[in-house]
């Protein structure tokens, strides 16, 4: 499943270039669709009235085409649309493994809103009271049957038209106009541990996707089925499986099983992130090496840090603080850090410099070859077997961080120092970071654009960045080469 996304992902990559990959900003392509949605809703909702439903949605749709009807198609449209991104971007999440821990919090809070919004849209439906609303009442209603929270069966409300009543639509209306304000906190909640949410989808997308609105509603415009009419049961009404899909599995399945699978699958989606126990031990701070600089916060990509007055005696007015809950363990902090005071257990820089002496110094100059000291994210190598064919280099060695945004740049002048003569930076693509900035803050870095800088005289023609999808490691192998090439003209030219 995962190696199927990431194929896809790089298909969509050559099409659009990762700057604009549509799946790289799934969350923001929601929020534009709820965006549309509400904009167009408030247009709808100044003209509805609940005493005529049918006629009201009849007379925007055919005497107001111009604009009532082109507002109501890309509301119907944006809808599934709606429904369409949020499904993708969960079972992206849920492929990358980004559900459990110190993303607890944007999960729960992603399913409610999903569930939320499957419920806007049958509400929606029913409020046109047409004969595809009378199905989806009579369906609910023998859905809500089975609740034992009501006096009488729903269902009983939908015997005859005399029966029904004015309330219920007031009722549907208001529902259907609050939710989407309680959407708007649960959004807020969805983002709040998160520094830099991506909420806004860049110019390109949002015109194509307003475009692409326009035009479903031009070409193939939305429409009413007939009027409902309790009296008589509605035969061919049109169907949309985004909304609906619940009653086709209900009518099949016994009421038991129904139930049982219904309860079990929603249960499940909501525990899903305490069923992964494993977690990797949190960022340490090493408080008197600590200056109180803000930068290790400005960079966490999940707010895991924060600054309180000193508890010591130091000079400094701040220090920085580790939320153990809301820690990643991706060392960005590390990278961020250019006074050694932050480090993650059993990989610190002390640690980190000495493998790079340890595992230079074993590199034997028998072919001449240039010593290339390779840093790899470990989510960019994970197919392929990559990773055995370059152990076999004998002039390349590996380190493995858990981001490549980890990097100091006190570590790339440790691989110099040490006898490196080229230093290759291996990451995921820009702009699908595991951890969402690693990669784009260590580019920054490296280009002078965010502290902590690299040192003026390390030589940059000497440092390879590689940014790739895990599904094409295997270039890996070439571009090494060729950067091996380009380090020895680089050292033959020198030395003319």
């Amino acid at each position: 499943m995962k190696k199927l996304s990431l194929y896809i992902e790089d298909w969509a990559n050559r099409c659009f270039s990762p700057r604009f990959n549509p799946f790289y900003y799934l969350g923001a392509i929601s929020t534009l669709f709820f965006i549309i949605l509400l904009i167009s809703g408030i247009y709808l909702f100044i003209f509805y009235r609940t005493n005529s439903p049918y006629q009201i949605v009849q007379d925007l749709t055919e005497k107001q085409w111009y604009l009532g009807g082109i507002m109501r198609s890309i509301h119907r449209y944006a809808s599934d649309g709606l429904i369409i991104s949020l499904l993708l971007h969960t079972l992206r999440e849920y492929v990358n493994g980004r559900y459990s821990h110190y993303r607890w919090l944007a999960w729960v809070s992603g399913v409610i809103l999903f569930i939320i919004s499957l419920i806007l849209g049958i509400s929606g439906y029913w409020l046109v009271w047409d004969q595809r609303a009378q199905l989806i009442a009579l369906k609910t209603s023998e859905l809500l049957n089975d609740v034992p929270l009501f006096i009488e069966p729903p269902s009983r409300s939908f015997l005859s038209n005399e029966s029904l009543s004015g309330m219920l639509f007031f009722l549907l209306h208001f529902l259907h106009s609050a939710l989407p304000f309680a959407m708007l906190i649960l959004i807020g909640i969805h983002i709040m541990r998160c520094s830099r949410p991506v909420l806004k989808t860049p110019k390109v997308i949002t015109i194509a996707v307003i475009i692409m609105l326009l035009m479903v509603s031009v070409i193939k415009p939305a429409t009413s089925a007939k009027p409902a009419d309790l009296n008589r049961l509605p035969l061919t009404p049109p169907f949309d499986w985004f909304f609906f899909f619940i009653y086709p599995v209900k009518s099949i399945l016994s009421k038991p099983i129904f139930w049982s699978m219904t309860t079990g699958v929603i249960m499940i989606l909501f525990i899903i992130p305490w069923i992964k126990r494993h977690r990797p031990p949190v960022a340490q701070v090493v408080l008197e090496n600590c200056t109180g600089c803000d930068q290790c916060n400005k960079d966490c990509p999940y707010g895991a840090i924060r600054l309180q007055p000193r508890t010591d005696r130091l000079a400094y007015k701040m220090e920085a603080v580790i939320m153990p809950e809301r820690c990643a363990a991706c060392g960005i902090c590390v990278g961020a850090c250019d006074f050694n005071a932050v480090n993650l257990p059993g990989m610190n820089d002390v640690q980190i410099k000495e493998d790079i002496i340890n595992l230079l110094s074993g590199i034997q100059r028998i072919d001449k070859k240039p010593k290339i000291l390779l840093w790899v994210c470990k989510q960019s190598i994970r197919f392929n077997g990559t990773l055995d064919i370059i152990k076999r280099m004998t002039n390349v060695k590996i380190i493995s961080l858990p981001c490549i945004g980890m990097i100091q740049s006190e570590m790339i002048e440790a691989g110099f120092n040490a006898g490196a003569d080229g230093i290759f930076i291996c990451s995921c693509v820009m702009g699908d970071c595991q951890y969402r900035k690693g990669n784009i803050w260590l580019q920054e870095r490296l280009r002078d654009k965010r502290p902590p800088l690299l040192n003026k005289r390390v030589d940059r023609r000497r440092i390879r960045e590689y940014w790739m999808s895990p599904v094409h490691t295997t270039r890996l192998v070439a571009e090494i080469d060729l950067f091996e090439e380009e380090l020895s003209a680089y050292h033959i030219s020198g030395s003319t």
